[in-house]
């Protein structure tokens, strides 16, 4: 099989470029050969680019010359992630055989997040030009400019989500991703739930059971959507004591770090910053606190952590629920509710021994529903689909 990623970013960012090298991995060990077509670079490249024969920068410029180029590789299947440029997106469309995985709400609502600004209360509607423009105030982060905001085009936002429902088969990774589809009309004949790739590469007897500490551990973006800020409200009431080091970066990093002094929690909270490696720290941790205010399409920290024998708690939102599965391999708290989840902290300090009966629950879990067989036959099974059809 010869296929082309198409992504909008070359490097990591966060989970999606690492489920993108992670299947791309996959596909290589099994003797496809992969090309990577991208628009952008950013500045932790890592091992990102060792699964490809090659890769390509695309733009209006040079896109006649790289659908040539696409042609005479044979490419068989083009595998989209996510596209800002609907040229490059209608193109591939157009001329291949286009499966898109929709990782994410940057299609389908134009502030991304899909819940509204001020209250932050989640968002249960449909992309509509009227509404979406009101509540987003065609206003979208924008570090390169001067006020840090740039204008959203709603017309351009629009085509582009029309667009992408025209890829020829569609992946979500959750029963929640799939409403959100069907809400904002997809073709739901062409969508398909495929359980992320995530192999156990231990065996459970590796995991050895921890000596409690209370050791927490928060893995991801320091943005808004994450709900750090809850967590730390939440570890501002706790009784116990602990120590929580929060893994990655973001826009929110200087809001965080300012929150953790203002609430005198220095010494009980760790900023660590972005790392290559997080094994160590997952080895550390008792808990995997996953507290996101948006609506999660997945959540594959938890997958992470569970492979790791490490139970979660985090908030019932989008579709967490799918795989944590409360009082079995973690504890799921009410959306939103610092309260709730210092409770719940404490409820599991008081009764600690439940964790390593919920890691070893969701070990059993992860190596029973994403095995790489299990996802690569999914895959087989929807290139057969359009073999079938074709």
């Amino acid at each position: 099989m010869r296929a082309l990623i198409y992504h909008s970013l070359y490097g990591y960012v966060g989970g999606i470029e690492r489920y993108i090298h992670k299947v791309g991995s996959l596909f290589k060990k099994e003797g496809w050969t992969l090309y990577g077509l991208f628009e952008s670079r950013v500045d932790n490249v890592g091992d990102f680019g060792d699964i490809y024969k090659d890769i390509y920068f695309g733009n209006e410029n040079n896109l006649d010359d790289l659908i040539k180029e696409f042609f005479s590789l044979e490419i068989e299947v083009v595998f989209i992630h996510k596209s800002n440029n609907i040229n490059i997106l209608s193109a591939l469309n157009k001329n291949f055989y286009t499966i898109s995985t929709i990782h994410d709400h940057d299609y389908y609502c134009f502030r991304k997040h899909k819940y509204f600004p001020l209250k932050r209360i989640n968002c249960p509607l449909p992309m509509n030009r009227i509404y979406c423009s009101i509540c987003s105030l065609l206003l979208k982060r924008d570090s390169s400019k001067a006020l840090g905001f740039s204008l959203i085009k709603a017309h351009e936002k629009i085509e582009l989500t029309e667009e992408i429902k025209d890829a020829d088969a569609t992946i979500v990774l959750s029963k929640y991703m799939m409403r959100n589809l069907d809400l904002n009309r997809w073709d739901m004949d062409t969508v398909y739930r495929i359980y992320p790739i995530h192999q156990v590469t231990h065996t459970v007897d590796y995991f050895p059971q921890k000596t409690y500490q209370a050791n927490y551990l928060f893995v991801g973006q320091l943005i808004r959507g994450k709900g750090v800020d809850i967590l730390i409200e939440a570890c501002r009431i706790l009784k116990h004591d602990y120590s929580l080091k929060i893994v990655g970066t973001g826009n929110d990093y200087d809001y965080i770090k300012k929150l953790i002094g203002m609430y005198g929690l220095n010494s009980k909270i760790e900023l660590v910053g972005w790392v290559d490696d997080v094994e160590r720290y997952y080895s550390e941790a008792d808990l995997v606190i996953v507290p996101s205010r948006w609506q999660e399409p997945f959540g594959l920290i938890g997958i992470e952590s569970f492979s790791r024998c490490v139970p979660v708690v985090g908030f019932d939102v989008g579709g967490i629920s799918e795989w944590l599965h409360h009082e079995e391999n973690g504890y799921l708290v009410s959306k939103k509710n610092s309260q709730g989840l210092a409770e719940a902290l404490e409820y599991l300090d008081k009764n600690y021994q439940l964790l390593d009966k919920w890691g070893r629950a969701g070990y059993d879990y992860v190596k029973e529903n994403y095995c790489e067989s299990c996802f690569l036959q999914s895959i087989k099974n929807i290139l057969n689909q359009a073999k079938a059809k074709f």
